[in-house]
């Protein structure tokens, strides 16, 4: 490619613009991929979160039978001398 005045050629530049376009091309395909990676990840974090959730909500209740249990335990015959 010349420069200046106007009396150059571009016959050097379509095989320079076409490997950036199947460079572009390639971006773009790996930036798709990395979305639906990035959903994958995102589906299974949310799972995650619901299973530790769920097994939050067992040991919850797991709590407040053993608490109740003592409490029976302790107030128990204090409530049957009441009585």
């Amino acid at each position: 490619m010349k420069s200046g005045g106007g009396g150059g050629t571009f016959d050097g530049m379509e095989p320079r613009l076409a490997k950036l376009e199947a460079r572009a091309d390639a971006i773009d395909k790996r930036l798709d991929d990395i979305k639906m990676d990035i959903g994958r990840v995102e589906t299974r974090i949310i799972a995650m979160s619901d299973a530790q959730l769920k097994k939050w909500d067992v040991a919850q209740v797991v709590f407040v039978v053993m608490a109740a249990l003592m409490a029976a335990a302790v107030f128990g015959p204090r409530i049957v001398a009441l009585l």
